[in-house]
């Protein structure tokens, strides 16, 4: 009965580890945004007036701030911070 018990704690730490490989390509490609959103405001203050304002604006203080709290944030609810966090401390609980 102990060896099965072993292969399904193996095999949970195995997908528990898939899991945290996912999340991390999440958060590569949440940086890839930020990074198109930080480009999308340099256009847009090149541009000026009411067009720098509201798009460079919301920009900045919405999409860029919302996509690294959750790209970084372990204090954000769904974060991916938060996510690997619980994850890693999951793995660590089956050792």
């Amino acid at each position: 009965m102990r060896k099965r018990s072993e292969n399904v704690e193996t095999s949970n730490i195995s997908n528990i580890q898939e899991l945290i490989i996912g999340l991390e390509q999440l958060r590569s490609e949440l940086c890839k945004a930020i990074e198109t959103a930080e480009r999308i405001v340099e256009k847009a203050e090149r541009i000026g007036g009411e067009v720098s304002r509201v798009v460079a604006g919301q920009l900045k203080l919405y999409t860029i701030g919302n996509l690294e709290a959750f790209a970084f944030d372990v204090n954000q609810p769904g974060s991916v911070e938060s996510l690997l966090s619980f994850l890693e401390e999951e793995v660590e609980d089956k050792k």
